[in-house]
């Protein structure tokens, strides 16, 4: 991110700022929300960590809006082309 002018700071490896340390968490999280399926489920190929109702929820590391559940795979997702941009205007 410090080649790209990027302008956020999560210190280094060996010294995070409290962000760099939000961020690790919400990775950890999200690869313990994955663990969680069934492999067997068909679901387990495309859920991810906003699909779950974890006691744990993922919020914006900048502006710490809260992630919510689709109403279905991503790509699956249709949208009336005249309606708002609202998480409503999909299904």
């Amino acid at each position: 991110m410090k080649l790209a002018k990027y302008p956020v700071n999560f210190g280094k490896f060996d010294k995070l700022t409290s962000l760099g340390e939000s961020y690790v968490d919400m990775c950890v999280w999200t690869e313990r929300t994955r663990s969680i399926l069934d492999a067997g489920s068909p679901d387990s190929e495309w859920k991810t960590f906003r699909d779950f109702d974890q006691p744990k929820k993922f919020v914006s590391l900048f502006t710490s809006t809260p992630s919510c559940p689709l109403p279905g795979h991503w790509l699956d997702l249709k949208k009336d082309p005249d309606a708002p941009a609202k998480l409503e205007s999909y299904k």
